[in-house]
């Protein structure tokens, strides 16, 4: 029996003799994402693995580039920094400045529990230090964390979207079934994260918070990708004031940092005139 397998059978029975001790404990497993050591060992591919920063004195930051216009990228849950260094070695190439932060209770930061409210505070925080950048570009939770700060006020020239999720309710629903939570823990489960992060699931909605959003922006998906749907681009697509759509085939929720294509569509998009 997998681990996955046996979660699920627990929650099941725990679920029903204590469903708010079970809500708690689902709680705990989508807040504290695994600690992974990644080695970013990059130089037999010719690409320049970025510097060590910090910016306001907590957040940890990989650098490409001395000057230029900032462009500031935020990875997706359980990600990392190093995951934007294709795109980096491009954008710097083309004269940018690149801060790939490291989010919250990931890599060398020293929380241990974080939400996609709290990535969205990281992103603000760092770009108020930077001044106000050229491009935010974010990935998976990430893309989710810029159009939260967006909303909230944070100013960027544009903004990239990569893999990005349309509807956190959305997420925390395919996160309540991988637990195997019944219904009634689930709705408990949907309070508690409420709470947590501190925003209304309404509020947290695409259509929502692109309302407040008049930066252009680009969409990228791909349309086999497993964990976040490719309906979520076309929510954001149809709900932004400006919004421009890439649609991958074959480069899934991942290895989409890594295409070539996907690289020099975004750097054209940020060294684009703005209308």
């Amino acid at each position: 029996m997998s681990m996955a397998t046996m979660v699920r059978a627990a929650s099941q029975v725990f679920g029903r003799l204590c469903p708010d001790a079970t809500a708690k404990f689902a709680e705990d497993m989508v807040t504290r994402p695994r600690r992974r050591q990644v080695a970013v060992a990059q130089s037999a591919t010719g690409l320049h693995p970025g510097e060590w920063i910090t910016l306001g004195g907590h957040i940890h930051a990989l650098r490409w580039g001395q000057d230029g216009p900032a462009v500031v990228a935020l990875h997706g849950w359980e990600g990392h920094p190093g995951q934007f260094t294709p795109l980096a070695n491009r954008l710097a190439a083309a004269g940018y400045q690149v801060f790939s932060l490291n989010a919250p209770a990931h890599g060398k930061d020293a929380n241990r529990r974080t939400h996609v409210g709290a990535f969205a505070d990281y992103l603000g925080e760092a770009s108020r230090e930077i001044g106000t950048p050229a491009g935010i570009i974010g990935h998976s939770m990430g893309a989710g964390a810029t159009l939260i700060a967006m909303a909230a006020g944070l100013a960027a020239d544009k903004a990239v979207l990569i893999a990005g999720p349309a509807d956190f309710r959305g997420i925390l629903r395919r996160a309540s079934l991988e637990l195997g939570l019944p219904a009634s823990v689930h709705r408990r489960f949907l309070q508690r994260m409420q709470r947590r992060v501190g925003l209304k699931y309404s509020d947290l909605r695409a259509e929502t918070l692109l309302t407040r959003i008049n930066s252009p922006l680009l969409v990228v998906h791909d349309h086999g990708d497993r964990q976040i749907p490719f309906r979520d681009a076309e929510r954001l697509v149809h709900g932004a004031n400006q919004a421009e759509l890439l649609a991958t085939t074959g480069l899934g929720h991942g290895r989409i940092l890594a295409s070539d294509a996907v690289a020099e569509r975004i750097t054209g998009f940020l060294q684009a005139a703005q209308v």
